[in-house]
């Protein structure tokens, strides 16, 4: 009998959210799978009801793998130059065991495997999976094999549509509202809210910004959380206002919005509020992304135009794109009338993207069914 243990290791959210229905797919194949998640991955797993196990060490991940005799680590990746998962491929290439990594978003790609040394392929695995062709031409473009890329799509989209569905059937808009005391004639605003991460420049103002927030906002997020309360403000329009917090916030950092946010979400099925919202507005979130594929008609509020480039539904136009104030405000007004704002390009998607995952790795791999 063949092990076909396979070890999942995640640390930042979007990772998480990438891998999620994996676990489970590749059981259905005959395939054993642990899913291991440090960092923010954990409550994000937590939140969404999936199992895993808590590792903060090299050492404790190690031996799970000895002990289950795993064939292939899967390490997903993140912006985090001493992430475990670095220190894990190194192990994994040290001991023969094969490794992949994968890529949740474009955004970045220079870091994923860089650590703290200016090498892009410092601490490449044997495979890599990837979302999109630009971010298989990045990484070809650096000198990663292009036959050990996998263009998979993302996996996520299939669970967002299939969600979508499922919210419809259940009629789950006057519930949310009678849980929240929302009367029926009012409209409902979620702002998507993205990490402070002040330790990132790119999350600070400079001379590019083309929004100035107020006084006492000095963050990317604040000053375009800022932006949208005030365009409604400015249409005198008092919708219920719900922000969704990062999976690396807390609502403590957003108490100067006390006053101002309804529900600070964190805990609740993002889906599910996206889905009962009337108007979403975000950034360059994942979030954003699933709002659109959720039929929600959403709007990116971008404080720099280069910013444009970080996530799939901006780079592509899948949804409209504001840098200015007055522009905001235009479009508020014109939601509030009942008008359907949209981005520039249709989406079609329709990949199967874990199956495509699972026979890249394993047919590749000459894994057998046990």
């Amino acid at each position: 009998m063949v092990s076909n243990n396979i070890l999942i290791f995640v640390e930042d959210p979007g990772a998480a959210n990438f891998i999620l229905d994996f676990p489970d797919y590749s059981y259905k194949n005959d395939v054993n799978s642990v899913l291991i998640a440090t960092g923010p991955a954990i409550d994000f797993l937590k939140s969404r009801n999936t199992s895993c196990i808590k590792a903060n060490s090299l050492k404790e991940i190690v031996d799970i793998i000895v002990s289950r005799e795993t064939k292939l680590v899967l390490v997903g990746t993140s912006q985090n130059p001493d992430s475990l998962g670095l220190s894990l491929i190194s192990y994994c290439r040290e001991h023969g065991i094969e490794t992949s990594g994968f890529v949740d978003m474009e955004v970045d790609s220079h870091l994923r495997f860089c650590g703290n040394t200016n090498d892009p392929l410092m601490y490449s695995p044997d495979y890599l999976i990837v979302p999109n062709e630009s971010t298989f031409h990045y990484f070809s473009g650096v000198g990663f094999k292009p036959d050990k890329i996998l263009i998979s799509g993302n996996p996520n989209y299939n669970r967002v549509i299939k969600a979508g569905a499922e919210f419809e059937t259940l009629k789950t808009r006057q519930r949310f509202r009678e849980i929240h005391n929302i009367g029926a004639d009012k409209k409902i605003v979620t702002i998507i809210g993205e990490h402070l991460n002040n330790n990132d420049v790119r999350m600070l103002p400079n001379e590019r910004y083309l929004l100035s927030g107020r006084d006492d906002s000095f963050t990317r997020t604040e000053i375009v959380i800022d932006e949208i309360l005030d365009a409604f403000s400015s249409c005198s329009f008092d919708p219920f206002r719900i922000l969704r917090l990062h999976p690396k916030n807390s609502p403590e950092e957003y108490k100067k919005y006390k006053e101002e946010i309804d529900l600070f979400s964190y805990a609740e099925d993002p889906l599910e509020i996206i889905y009962n919202s009337d108007f979403v507005f975000g950034m360059t979130s994942m979030l954003v992304m699933e709002s659109f594929l959720l039929g929600k008609n959403p709007v990116s509020v971008l404080p720099t135009a280069e910013e444009k480039n970080w996530a799939p539904h901006t780079k592509y136009d899948y949804v409209p794109i504001v840098y200015y104030r007055q522009n905001l405000i235009d479009i508020v007004s014109s939601l509030i009338k009942g008008e359907i704002i949209e981005g520039k390009n249709k989406f079609e998607y329709v990949k199967d993207s874990n199956k495509e995952i699972f026979e890249f790795l394993f047919k590749r791999m000459n894994y057998e069914r046990s």
